[in-house]
């Protein structure tokens, strides 16, 4: 209905022929609801204690919630049985993908503190989400962030402690099936569904790689299962490794680019910043495995918990310096800073050791970082692979991207291909 009406038809125009299939696909399938069959006790007598578990998800066109109850006998049984569901569609109005996940996160801790007050029981909440940026919006006070946020994650802790909120991979959350849709045939016998992730079976509830709760709540957390920390010694940055060799890379070329620059400490601090903005802006992975999804995680969304953003600028590297103004000037570092670094980075990025082993091939839905020249700081161009043109050998070389305006060819040299998220 939602499509119907961005499409702005009249009540008595004709839709179109892919809009009137799905709606009697849809009609043909209602009767499998009947199949259905949902238990209405899902209590057990003699259990000792009872957790209730939450997971929320959002995509482009709608977000959901479901809950389910896992009953742990006195003899070590577990019982995970399916409470309630619900499910809206996306506002009409564009809003980010990470925003629609924290509209679902409102939605989960409003429906699981109803449900508890209605069941009367004394049980222990779980809340989990996909989402890294939605679970670091609600780990902080709301005044550190902008209205939107701040309004709903005041609406999240007012319902919910901080400390229940963890994090779940993507394609181990059953609520993605609420946010995508599912056909009544898929619903009526989908076990992850009914019954939620395999692992709220187990008598160990898995802790994955992100947490809301206070670094000393994490450290304790992490301590039981196993986990220990190792630190650098003093005075030893080499024993970095990886982050320090960004570092040194960064230190390398701001040497070059600031030079002998006659910078006062305000104009200095105004490069410096401009110039951490354009590091903390690197794309690390894709936020969903959602093939039309182009949000990416950045250094940022740790800090601020979104993407560094910066005002666009003319292009002034070739400008001769004698004719820019101060603040011009400051520009042109920033923009030769960029210059060097971004294209030092993505070539790490696009090692091709061919001669010593077969890379994988690049596939449909990937997401991948496209190669232009002339990209103002901070500026990736972030696409999605629309279709994959391998050769005779069957080695893909050519790749189609969708953008914005319709869908380009491109070579693989071209591509860097971000590292899935489940993967890291």
């Amino acid at each position: 209905m939602q499509e119907i009406w961005t499409l702005k038809f009249g009540w008595d125009e004709p839709l179109p022929t892919e809009i009137q299939q799905q709606w009697k696909d849809y009609c043909s399938q209602l009767q499998d609801i009947r199949k259905v069959i949902i238990p209405r006790c899902i209590t057990v007598s003699s259990s000792a204690r009872y957790e209730i578990h939450g997971f929320c998800d959002a995509s482009e066109r709608a977000y959901g919630v479901v809950l389910y109850l896992r009953a742990i006998g006195n003899d070590g049984q577990i019982k995970v049985s399916f409470i309630t569901s619900k499910a809206k569609v996306a506002p009409l109005k564009q809003v980010t993908l990470a925003r629609l996940e924290l509209i679902g996160a409102v939605m989960l801790s409003k429906l699981m503190n109803n449900v508890q007050l209605i069941m009367k029981l004394d049980c222990e909440l779980f809340a989990w989400c996909d989402s890294t940026i939605v679970l670091r919006w609600i780990a902080a006070h709301p005044r550190r962030w902008k209205t939107f946020v701040a309004n709903r994650v005041a609406q999240i802790q007012e319902h919910t402690p901080v400390e229940i909120w963890r994090h779940v991979p993507g394609i181990q959350n059953p609520a993605d099936l609420a946010s995508r849709g599912i056909t009544a045939t898929e619903l009526n016998n989908n076990v992850f569904w009914w019954n939620g992730p395999p692992w709220l079976q187990h008598h160990q509830i898995p802790l994955f790689h992100t947490s809301p709760a206070s670094d000393s709540s994490v450290t304790e957390e992490l301590t039981q299962v196993g986990i220990q920390w190792h630190f650098n010694s003093p005075s030893s940055p080499h024993h970095g490794g990886l982050w320090e060799a960004g570092v040194k890379s960064a230190k390398y070329h701001l040497k070059r680019v600031i030079g002998d620059a006659n910078f006062n400490f305000e104009q200095f601090q105004t490069v410096l910043c401009q110039v951490e903005a354009v590091l903390n802006s690197r794309p690390l992975c894709p936020v969903s495995a959602d093939p039309t999804d182009l949000n990416v995680l950045t250094p940022g969304h740790f800090l601020i918990g979104e993407r560094l953003t910066s005002v666009p600028d003319d292009p002034l590297i070739e400008i001769k310096e004698n004719r820019l103004s101060i603040w011009q000037r400051q520009q042109q570092r920033v923009q030769h800073f960029w210059r060097r670094w971004r294209m030092e980075y993505l070539n790490t990025l696009q090692q091709r050791n061919k001669w010593f082993r077969t890379e994988d091939n690049f596939r449909v839905g990937d997401m991948v970082i496209l190669k232009e020249d002339n990209e103002g700081p901070g500026a990736w161009k972030i696409r999605r692979i629309a279709d994959v043109h391998p050769g005779t050998d069957g080695n893909v070389r050519v790749v189609s991207v969708r953008t914005s305006t319709g869908i380009l060819k491109r070579p693989i040299a071209k591509l860097i291909m971000l590292l899935d998220k489940n993967l890291i």
